[in-house]
This record gives structure tokens, sequence and C-alpha cells, in this order.
């Protein structure tokens, strides 16, 4: 009968963990689950051989011989480690088994949107790991980062038990779209119809909204038509969004001008009644007046502009006769044009 012997596993080589030689039945180690080459042995008797028997994963190296290095499962649990001695007598030595207890290992994972635009800051956090440390340099669980072109980020998770991981994330980033506005006519005036275009933004425009701030108008569209009844400052709005979810806004406003107004009388009477005493033209939508008034001859007797305007039927503080006098009008309207009126004006007394 082949006499028995007695031996022991011993932990040599894993991930964090030393052990003394164990017995037979006993917890002899804690792995990460996936932990490759990890390396268990018998003392050694010169000339004798070792069957191994592993659950839970396979023996990578070593089997026949004192030592095997392990390559471990992604199966959690406990899983039994076996050995068994043949000596070179023919010998057979009873099976010593261990158990190893194999445990989730670490798996980092990043998060955070995977698209941005161009100026935009993002977050990307990480986890399933202890001690983090990013591409960056960064050693924190997240970090915040304004990447200008398409770009590569990772990050190494370390465990005291179970070693490393890595996670590699991408982060395209799109060019944002150019929000312009073109307004047409550029000067416009009331009750003229105005265009608004979204200008300069080719195909990439997949929504255009218009807003008209404080006036309560929106629309959607590459063209935004309104009138405006009563003349002022207006503001408009344009939102910008393309395919790739990226905006741009921008705002311009238009002056809405009143149209040009310049009536003129036929006669007046220059009596010193206070009806009717002093001739001037009744103007609206105008920034610049003058009126010149000449007699039959040709001569200039009058002139006077805007707020001092109005021909009282005197020359050189005297009255000038009853009869028809020519009049010249030049007005710069609001909207930047030129106006020109003349005719006779009666002086009636």
């Amino acid at each position: 009968m082949l006499a028995r012997l007695l031996i022991s596993i011993v932990f040599s080589i894993g991930f964090g963990f030393l052990t003394l030689p164990l017995c037979a039945q006993t917890v002899l180690d804690t792995v990460c689950a996936g932990a490759r080459g990890v390396e268990y042995r018998v003392l050694e008797t010169p000339g004798s051989h070792y069957d191994w028997n592993v659950q839970g994963g396979f023996i990578r190296t070593g089997n026949g011989t004192a030592s095997v290095g392990i390559d471990w499962g992604n199966d959690t649990g406990h899983f039994f480690l076996e050995v068994v001695e043949t000596t070179s007598d023919g010998c057979l030595g009873d099976t010593v088994r261990a158990f190893v207890w194999i445990r989730d290992g670490i798996h980092v994972n990043i998060d955070g949107p995977t698209t941005i635009c161009r100026g935009d800051e993002v977050t990307l956090r990480a986890s399933g790991g202890g001690l983090m440390i990013w591409s960056t340099g960064d050693r924190t669980p997240s970090i915040t980062v304004k990447p200008k072109v398409s770009s590569k980020y990772f990050v190494v998770g370390y465990s005291p038990s179970c070693g490393t991981d890595t996670a590699y994330f991408n982060i395209d980033v799109f060019e944002k779209p150019q929000a312009k506005i073109e307004i047409n006519p550029p000067a416009p005036k009331i009750n003229e119809y105005v265009v608004f275009s979204a200008a300069g933004n080719g195909q990439r425009n997949r929504n255009v909204y218009w807003s008209l701030l404080n006036q309560g108008q929106q629309s959607v569209g590459d063209e935004f038509i309104q009138r405006f009844t009563a003349e002022g400052n207006y503001k408009v709005q344009l939102i910008v969004i393309d395919q790739n979810g990226c905006s741009d806004t921008t705002e311009d406003q238009v002056n809405i001008l009143g149209n040009v107004h310049v009536h003129i009388p036929n006669a007046f009477t220059p009596n010193s009644d206070g009806l009717n005493s002093t001739f001037a033209p009744v103007y609206d939508g105008v920034t610049d007046i003058r009126l010149q008034i000449y007699d039959r001859w040709g001569a200039l007797i009058y002139r006077g502009e805007n707020d001092n305007m109005g021909w009282d039927g005197t020359f050189k503080g005297q009255p000038v006769p009853i009869g028809v006098y020519l009049y010249y009008v030049e007005a710069i309207g609001t909207d930047g044009e030129k106006y020109v009126y003349n005719g006779t004006i009666t002086l009636i007394r």
C-alpha cells in the first residue's frame, strides 16, 4: 500500500495577498474576477509529480510541477484548488484541497456626453475604481474639460486588492452655426413689410426660431415677415439650431421710420389778428427742414429752418406788399432722403 503524503498549498504570487502554508479545506486566497497568472505552489519533493485540478479557472502553466499559474474566470464565489503528489517510487499522497474566493474585479467606466459643441464645457465622471488617474493628470472622480476638437480621454482606476482597469471615452466636437440677421429694406417705414432673413447658415440649419422681443411675436423658418404700424426701434432675436444640436443666438434691431409729410399752405394773412399770421410748412417724419421766400423778381427776402421757421410777411422789419411770393422748401426725412418743394404763396392783408 502506498504511503500517504501530507502537503499544503501555498499562495505564492497574486494581487496583494501573501499567505503562509495552509492546510486542506481552508480559504487560501482572495482574487478578483478575471485575475490572470496567479501562482500557487507546494513544497517540492525532488522527483515527484503533481497533478492539479482547478475549479472556476484554468491552469496556464506548470501542471505536473510543484508550482502552477492560474487564470481565474469571471464568475464570483468560492472555488476549489486541489493537488495530488505522486513520488518517484509511485507513492500516492492524499488529495489536498483549498478554496479560493473570487470576488468582483475592478471595472472602470466613464459617463458623460459623447458629443458637444465647440466652446462648451463637459463633465466626465469615472466609477468602478478606487484611485482614479485621468489622461489629463487629474486624480478626482470627475473632470471638466473644454475640448476644441474631437478628443479621446482615458482614466485608470486602481484598487489595492483588484489591480487596475482602464476606460476610454471619445468626445466628438461640432462647430456651432453662425446666427446672422439680414433686414430688408434696411430703413423701413410705417406700414411697410419688413423681411428678416437668417443669413450665412448654409445647409446646417435645421431649426430657425424668431422672436420680436417685448412684442409677443414669434415665428419659425428662414424668414420672418412683419409689418409695423408705429415708428420706433424694435428688437428681434434669432436662434439657430443645427442637426447636431448646436445653437447660436443673435439679436438686432430695426428702426421704423415715420412717413414724410410736408404740408405747405397756399396763402396767409399777416394782419396781427393772431390767425394765420405766419407762413411755414407743417411737417412730420422730418429731421431737418429749411424755408426760403423770394419776391417776384427772385430776390431772397426770408430764410428760416426747423424751429426757427415762419415768415411774418416782412422784409428788413417792414411789411411787404400784398401779392404772390415764391417759396422753396428743402426737407430731410427720417429715412435720410431729401425732399424738395417749391411753389407760390399769396400774402393777403
